[in-house]
């Protein structure tokens, strides 16, 4: 098995960088639509669920990013 197999990050690498950044621009979107609603309620406990999923997202969608400008350096 080589690299590429083992991280599935770099399964991504197939999907254009803009695709994945609009899909994760609008996932974003959507979770803080989400956040917002649930801190109406008062629900903390899935405001911080929502928080903590956002930043799951902001972290793999800039993992993606330097992965990709990696791949075009070398």
């Amino acid at each position: 098995m080589n690299d590429t197999s083992k991280n599935p990050i770099r399964k991504l690498y197939k999907v254009p960088a803009s695709v994945i950044l609009i899909s994760g621009i609008l996932l974003t979107a959507l979770l803080f639509k989400g956040l917002l609603m649930f801190a109406d309620r008062g629900d903390l406990f899935m405001v911080i669920l929502m928080a903590v999923a956002i930043s799951a997202v902001a972290f793999i969608l800039t993992k993606i990013i330097r992965l990709e400008m990696e791949q075009k350096i070398k």
